[in-house]
């Protein structure tokens, strides 16, 4: 589990309580997991955003929150899921986003 950043005192933890986030990686098993690893995310014109490497599960509710994408050039962002649609036929994720 990852620590919060910054000057923390030894032996002192920020966290209080459990996390709030599990991460689902190629490692773990499932079927939906097995679909969305790896998929492909592009712009809701068609342009390629990345690839997904894991996904971000809410710890207390069990629901998909988030997904990380890693960009062409190595750089990592996070994609809340209810902006994303799968296209079925291409299977590609698109990602919506207002003008």
């Amino acid at each position: 589990m990852q620590r919060p950043a910054g000057n923390t005192p030894k032996g002192k933890d920020r966290r209080q309580g459990p996390a709030r986030f599990m991460k689902v990686s190629s490692r773990d098993s499932g079927m939906a997991a097995e679909l969305l690893l790896d998929c492909e995310v592009v712009s809701s014109e068609g342009g390629r955003i990345g690839q997904v490497v894991e996904l971000l599960v809410d710890a207390r509710s069990y629901q998909l929150r988030y997904v990380l994408v890693r960009k062409r050039r190595g750089a990592d962002i996070v994609i809340p899921w209810t902006a994303l649609y799968f296209d079925a036929g291409h299977a590609k994720l698109v990602f919506y986003t207002c003008h």
